[in-house]
């Protein structure tokens, strides 16, 4: 693979794009993505206050803003520094502030060497920092990536999270940074020997990028024969049918996949919305939006989806409106659609209904957020103006 696209692989298990590029990319990546569900464990042990418990569940929560605040106070106590240096890093990361994440991370692994997720993150770090760097120093930063997985690996050897990101980079990076199809596998075959679970998460990520399909199908049945009621591995199968064009097969597993598991109702029905939305079926997948809001109201990325879907069929532009504003007033997670593209959609939908002034307020707060937003940039240009 050329070095440019790299970074842009690897990452796609660790952060949703912005909306309009993931609808493109979304039948390549939506397998790789439910891999991983961005874990990523916090095995800390400090002395339980009532302002770092605080802290702790306001990050729990995603309140990112509130937990800095709480934690950038208890970064100057000797006795927090390391734990809150490595939660302002993992805030720093979900802000895309990518040097301040690194500045952080380096400083709770110079405090605690102890503690592999300062490592992990450390390396996925760099990783996204490296996707908006240069052809040139992109091998650079992967090589630093390599090296944090490989130092967290050293102080836990049994962490699933390095050691399926490490598949990926293998997997994707070229021979000359370290990669190769057969150091994936092994560290496949390592996982499946200590958590077969794991195994068939690993197994299915190296035989889907192989693009050995067959493979990859025959894994995720015998996986699911041996866990018959794990939903993860149904929408891992639906996936690897959308990645082989085969709508049929990825329908009727998302089916069964709800039959099995109806505890997990939101998460089946999300990703068959996904689908659905990939391929057009508007109606169809405005049913299943709604259908999650309606079963759990605080699903906010669901109703993100449910305007965006509506926007595109063209049709219930009002129910568009109410959930997109509803969007914007949650704090996302880095894998959910982003607020700059919420806020453009919604300027497009007032575009539509004839408020050319609300729609260019939209406008104008996607680009307070992102000053490079093209999409926006140009709606501001084409407008009517108020």
């Amino acid at each position: 693979m050329k070095q440019s696209t790299i970074f842009y692989a690897i990452n796609s298990h660790i952060q949703t794009k912005t909306f309009d590029k993931i609808m493109k990319t979304r039948l390549k990546s939506s397998l790789i993505i439910l891999i991983f569900l961005l874990a990523g464990k916090l095995a800390m042990a400090y002395p339980a206050t009532p302002e770092y418990e605080k802290g702790v569940m306001l990050f729990q929560n995603k309140h990112y803003a509130e937990a800095e605040v709480v934690f950038s106070n208890l970064a100057g106590l000797p006795l927090y520094q390391a734990s809150a240096s490595h939660y302002l890093g993992r805030i720093s990361y979900h802000f895309c502030e990518y040097d301040s994440a690194i500045t952080w991370l380096k400083k709770a692994a110079s405090l605690d060497s102890t503690n592999a997720d300062n490592y992990l993150w450390l390396a996925r770090s760099y990783i996204k920092k490296g996707l908006n760097a240069s052809i040139f120093k992109r091998p650079f930063h992967a090589k630093k990536a390599k090296s944090y997985y490989q130092a967290g690996l050293e102080v836990d050897p049994g962490n699933v999270y390095i050691r399926h990101d490490l598949i990926q980079y293998y997997m994707h990076v070229p021979g000359l940074l370290g990669g190769g199809k057969d150091k994936a596998l092994s560290e496949a075959q390592l996982l499946a020997t200590e958590n077969p679970w794991e195994g068939f998460k690993a197994y299915g990520t190296v035989y889907t990028l192989d693009k050995k399909f067959a493979r990859a199908e025959e894994n995720y049945l015998d996986a699911l024969k041996a866990y018959p009621k794990d939903f993860q591995f149904y929408l891992l199968l639906a996936g690897l049918y959308q990645q082989m064009n085969d709508d049929e097969k990825a329908l009727s597993v998302y089916r069964q996949a709800v039959q099995a598991a109806p505890e997990h109702y939101s998460e089946i029905y999300y990703n068959k919305g996904l689908f659905l939305l990939a391929n057009k079926q508007y109606e169809d997948a405005f049913l299943a939006f709604e259908m999650i809001i309606r079963n759990d109201p605080n699903h906010m990325s669901a109703y993100y989806q449910l305007g965006y879907t509506a926007f595109a069929w063209g049709n219930h532009l009002d129910v568009a409106e109410t959930c997109l504003t509803i969007y914007l007033r949650n704090q996302p997670n880095t894998c959910d659609p982003t607020l700059v593209s919420a806020h453009y959609y919604l300027g497009k939908i007032y575009d539509y209904l004839g408020s050319p002034d609300k729609a260019v307020q939209e406008y104008q707060s996607a680009l307070a957020i992102n000053p490079g937003y093209d999409p926006a940039k140009k709606a501001l240009k084409t407008s009517r103006k108020p």
